[in-house]
């Protein structure tokens, strides 16, 4: 079916409404579904015809609830946790609703004399994003964390822990304090372990290259210290810490985004009484000395529906995160606005998801060569995961498929 709209007479612009009790008699339940608007005009005075569309999806409002970073990961004992919800619209806004603003979060873990966590109630902040935080106790093997709300279209989301494998027990966590990294400053770190070790080395990944390396003196079982942020971190760095504890390498990695302000260092200002008259207007730019400024104008109409001519930090970073496929990277999310923004990227640091010494490296971008015994998850007695015979491991240590790997 069609709905039609005919206009005698417009100058520039012009709106038309189309209102939902006519679409839902037209076609029923239009949730999730497509609507397609197409436009004529013509001119009478030069005499022809031009074309347009659009495409409008229809949503159902509600509230979704998602996390930030993958679903399976590692987690060390007696070392902290700290995940990312995000609480938003169904259409990706973020949720700024005054009623039911709280996130029912639950910990259930799996081991020998643990018990899970009591159901708690976490107060969603104005910008949507819910920051939980638990420690991982000594004998847990699994950790589920559940979040949900109460008008949640999708349910409940999960994100689910494996214990980091070491054959001694032996664990080291790193973290930072620092939530948003920018060029010209500094970074801290915190290094946790359970054991004692007299040194700790560390290097700094980025873009495929270490830029810096560094050991620490550690004079107990806990070791902060800060580095200089540089701009070859960016868009984002990974920090990796190791050390050799009975012949065994120990280590853990953190990721973490790395925001340049030097690229959106140019303003523009505008004065509409140039000349009095309103007739011109003065653009007046203003960026770092010894830079070329160049103005171009756009219909803010098409910008105000995400369409642009120029590069923003966002199409940077997200260009830049394409060179660094199949390693941990940090958490990302895109929130959608409903204004010339259009849509905005926020970013944290993650955790590694390796389950041993092996994937923490391989996931950090780094290919090791020592003779020390670097520890991996032991195959089952009745199964091997061997990558030549068509099989991956899972979190776990189970055997699958890897043609199977995309459903899960």
């Amino acid at each position: 079916g069609v709905l039609m709209r005919y206009i005698n007479h417009m100058r520039e612009e012009s709106s038309y409404v189309f209102p939902m009790a006519e679409i839902k008699e037209k076609w029923g339940d239009v949730t999730d579904h497509d609507l397609i608007v197409n436009g004529w005009f013509y001119d009478w005075f030069l005499m022809f015809t031009r074309k347009g569309y659009s495409i409008t999806r229809l949503l159902k409002d509600g509230i979704k609830v998602d996390y930030l970073g993958k679903k399976f990961r590692a987690f060390k004992p007696e070392q902290p946790l700290v995940v990312y919800f995000t609480v938003s619209r169904n259409d990706g806004t973020p949720y700024k609703g005054f009623f039911y603003r709280q996130l029912t979060i639950s910990v259930t873990r799996t081991g020998i004399n643990t018990l899970s966590d009591p159901e708690i109630k976490v107060i969603i902040p104005d910008n949507g994003i819910v920051k939980f935080e638990t420690m991982a106790r000594k004998h847990d093997t699994r950790i589920i964390i559940r979040a949900s709300h109460h008008s949640s279209l999708d349910g409940t989301e999960e994100i689910r822990f494996f214990r980091h494998y070491n054959r001694n027990n032996h664990y080291m966590g790193v973290s930072t304090s620092t939530e948003h990294p920018e060029v010209d400053r500094y970074m801290v770190f915190t290094v946790k372990t359970n054991f004692v070790a007299e040194e700790i080395q560390y290097v700094i990944n980025a873009r495929g290259n270490i830029l810096l390396g560094n050991s620490l003196r550690m004079t107990g079982t806990i070791k902060t210290f800060s580095i200089a942020v540089s701009r070859q971190m960016t868009p984002f760095s990974k920090l990796i810490v190791y050390t050799v504890v009975q012949g065994v390498v120990v280590t853990d990695s953190v990721i973490f985004p790395v925001k340049d302000l030097r690229l959106a260092g140019a303003s523009l200002s505008l004065n509409q009484g140039k000349d009095f008259h309103r007739r011109t207007i003065e653009l007046q730019g203003h960026s770092h000395g010894g830079g070329q400024m160049i103005i171009s104008g756009f219909q803010y109409q098409y910008l105000m529906r995400g369409l642009h001519s120029f590069l923003t930090l966002d199409d940077v970073f997200f260009d830049l995160l394409e060179y660094s496929e199949g390693s941990d990277k940090p958490h990302t999310h895109v929130w959608a606005h409903d204004n010339h923004i259009w849509d905005s990227v926020i970013s944290f640091a993650s955790q590694t998801n390796g389950m041993d010494a092996i994937q923490t490296f391989n996931t950090s971008g780094l290919y090791v060569f020592t003779d020390m015994n670097i520890t991996d998850i032991p195959d089952f007695a009745d199964a091997t995961c061997n990558l030549t015979r068509g099989l991956g491991r899972c979190p776990g240590g189970e055997c699958y498929e890897i043609k199977k790997r995309c459903d899960f």
